[in-house]
């Protein structure tokens, strides 16, 4: 039986979540799904469905809500996302991006079909459709409410210490992994336009922010 459900949306600190999961649950975990691994699954799918081998726990990628709903068992399939600042969350993407371009071995594929972007600027990369509302588009069909847990990069620590108690697992080593050391503070101009392109992902933020605070209200009371 599944566990846990966890949705990755890209550089929300994934990568070191998933590596705290492995340290708890060990072979258990899936790996660390990349979209076209998720979309691969689906395609190789009888009824285009994601479907996982037997014996897992836990399930952790680039999925979508909507992906990964008919997985869920009400009362003990617990979905779990990570979120952060969209504006930052951006910023960091168009970083990671940039970087796969100057470094085509991580990714040939997207590197081939995106070449001609390398040195893109931040908002014009923002300003791209497939680069907006992120967030948003990954948990369409949910509410805060239909998670058990939505952690908060900004408070990363915290967050895995309370969901480690909440969970009964051991002490875990928290590794910031993948971080771009690159990644430098928009300017006002481009956080208030970065707003304006995300601002579906804003309200989510704000709301899990809301449903963060009410946990931990519950919990000291």
């Amino acid at each position: 039986m599944i566990e846990l459900l966890s949705i990755h949306i890209p550089k929300t600190a994934g990568t070191s979540f998933h590596d705290i999961l492995v340290q708890v649950y060990g072979e258990a975990v899936s790996a660390s799904l990349k979209r076209r691994d998720v979309l691969a699954n689906e395609r190789e799918s009888p009824d285009g469905r994601l479907r996982f081998e037997h014996g897992l726990r836990v399930i952790h990628g680039h999925f979508k809500f909507r992906e990964i709903a008919h997985l869920r068992i009400p009362g003990e399939t617990r979905l779990i996302c990570w979120l952060r600042h969209p504006v930052l969350r951006v910023v960091s993407n168009w970083h990671f991006f940039q970087d796969g371009l100057r470094h085509p071995q991580r990714n040939p594929e997207q590197s081939r079909q995106n070449a001609h972007r390398q040195g893109e600027s931040l908002l014009t990369y923002a300003r791209e459709q497939e680069n907006r509302n992120r967030i948003s588009d990954f948990l369409a069909g949910a509410t805060p409410e239909d998670f058990f847990f939505i952690g908060i990069q900004e408070h990363f620590g915290e967050d895995i210490q309370r969901l480690g108690g909440m969970l009964g697992w051991p002490e875990v080593q928290v590794r910031d992994l993948n971080k771009n050391s690159r990644v430098s503070d928009p300017s006002p101009e481009e956080w208030a336009e970065i707003s304006r392109l995300n601002s579906d992902d804003l309200v989510w933020y704000e709301q899990a922010l809301q449903w963060r605070t009410r946990k931990i209200k519950r919990v000291e009371s």
